[in-house]
């Protein structure tokens, strides 16, 4: 009976050293070291969930990158946390574009906030799972573009920083996120009131207001 698993997904099942522990948190990955110690530098990143809910998207995401040929695997931390410091080291060091493997529940638009990379998310871990492996196959057309998330939010202006982005809402509220958001390195929380443009720096975030004013948030330096 055919398991409808493309046969580049099928080999790459059979010889990589998929993760061996699933049972107890942090241990998702044991067994796999060198897909998540690597220091990235110019590989294609994946980065995926790592709590107990995602234990499915694990084994996607490592044998993707075998079939890929990469040792870049990001641990994007369980959902509802931020990405460990190492990890967002590490995909900073990694080639543009890459893979993100699960959905925005797993692994929040937030957390690869500027790059343009490839989402595999299927209605179910199933459906991850195939568009991982039509992936695997060639098939350019699996998956959907994190930009495109961000931009389907009904935002209608963006500007990304350092680590984390602002945009404006259709209402022209301003909303920020990303990895250190209300540390002197992040987002900061977004001020109130109704803006016309936004723009951000490494640092601090500026918002031109509808009455034609300038709000800078964030650290003190750019």
């Amino acid at each position: 009976m055919s398991t409808g698993l493309p046969v580049a997904l099928l080999a790459g099942l059979l010889w990589l050293p998929v993760p061996v522990s699933a049972q107890s948190g942090g241990a998702y990955l044991s067994g796999s070291a060198p897909w998540t110690e690597s220091d990235c530098a110019s590989d294609t990143p994946i980065v995926v969930g790592t709590d107990a809910a995602a234990q499915s998207d694990i084994y996607s995401a490592v044998t993707l990158a075998g079939v890929v040929d990469t040792d870049c695997v990001i641990l994007a931390g369980p959902r509802g946390s931020d990405m460990a410091a190492s990890q967002r080291v590490r995909l900073s060091a990694a080639a543009p574009g890459g893979y993100v493997v699960g959905g925005t529940a797993a692994v929040p638009t937030a957390k690869v906030v500027g790059r343009d990379m490839t989402r595999l998310a299927g209605l179910d871990r199933w459906g991850t799972a195939q568009l991982v492996g039509r992936r695997a196959s060639g098939d350019a057309t699996a998956g959907t573009s994190t930009t495109t998330e961000i931009i389907a939010g009904g935002l209608t202006a963006l500007s990304v920083g350092r680590q984390y982005a602002c945009g404006l809402r259709s209402d022209s509220t301003m909303t920020c996120w990303g990895y250190t958001t209300g540390s002197s390195y992040g987002a900061y929380d977004a001020p109130s009131g109704t803006f016309t443009a936004v723009a951000v720096s490494p640092f601090a975030s500026f918002g031109l207001g509808s009455n034609g004013t300038v709000t800078r948030w964030g650290a003190s330096y750019l």
